[in-house]
């Protein structure tokens, strides 16, 4: 499907091969330095990860420990640096799944099926945020020479300079889950994540600001707790509403990560 789109490529894809295997100490040892730094430590992962060269995304995980870096949309050594650590975080999120206790399959009824959804909301916002603050976006695409990053760095420049809408849509996704005539997950996760990717630039924030005040160990302490937790600690935040930079999130949202908490799962 994608072969018209990377065989033109070709040479470039190899050179990017080359290139990752001729340092692994600045590539994959970097990696692997970085991931550790948000990981409990004498945590013992076995984590899997592919090259592939094709597909309509820079790099994917699918909730377990396996992980995969496009090299047909990363035609740049720092840029796939960037989305293999974001990818391989996702599989050490993936190691850490049960522990966090999120099951989509287990809702029954209206009012069980939007908590969980809700809750499912709530980790896909914890664990996006958390890769993209791992994948040091705003460190390595601006030393990169690709015009993939430049886009990319590009949406995120946009999108964190105008967060109150990435939280408006927050609240609005939240409403949209509990509503008498619920919007469907897989629409509000579309709408949230997919394209433009609206809900990243929030939950950047809300793990950036995690870190600054509690270190990346304090990040890793949400790899084992259940998402509502990652919200309402944002909202404990000593920065927490107090400029647009640090955007307060909707009622309606903190008033379901608290019911959440208070034992509605």
């Amino acid at each position: 499907m994608y072969f018209d789109k990377v065989q033109p490529k070709e040479r470039q894809l190899l050179a990017l091969l080359d290139a990752i295997d001729a340092n692994p100490s600045s590539f994959q040892q970097s990696i692997e330095e970085r991931i550790a730094m948000f990981t409990p430590p004498g945590s013992d992962l076995h984590l899997e990860g592919y090259v592939v060269a094709g597909g309509d995304g820079g790099g994917y995980a699918f909730g377990g420990t396996d992980f995969f870096l496009n090299i047909g949309f990363n035609d740049d050594l720092l840029l796939a640096k960037s989305t293999t650590m974001h990818e391989m975080y996702h599989a050490v999120q993936g190691a850490f799944a049960a522990d966090r206790g999120v099951k989509m399959d287990s809702a029954k009824g209206d009012a069980r099926r939007s908590y969980v959804e809700t809750e499912q909301l709530f980790a896909n916002l914890y664990e996006e945020g958390s890769a993209m603050y791992v994948g040091q976006p705003g460190l390595i695409l601006p030393q990169s020479n690709s015009p993939t990053a430049a886009r990319m760095l590009a949406d995120i420049n946009d999108g964190m300079s105008h967060l109150h809408n990435s939280s408006t849509l927050l609240e609005m996704s939240v409403v949209a889950l509990s509503a008498g005539q619920s919007v469907p997950y897989d629409d509000v996760y579309d709408v949230g994540f997919f394209g433009h990717g609206v809900l990243y630039d929030i939950a950047y924030e809300m793990a950036r600001d995690i870190v600054d005040a509690n270190g990346p160990q304090g990040l890793a302490e949400f790899l084992k707790q259940p998402p509502y937790r990652f919200v309402l600690r944002y909202r404990q935040l000593s920065k927490y509403g107090k400029d647009d930079a640090h955007p307060r999130l909707g009622e309606n949202t903190v008033s379901a990560a608290e019911r959440l908490a208070n034992g509605y799962r």
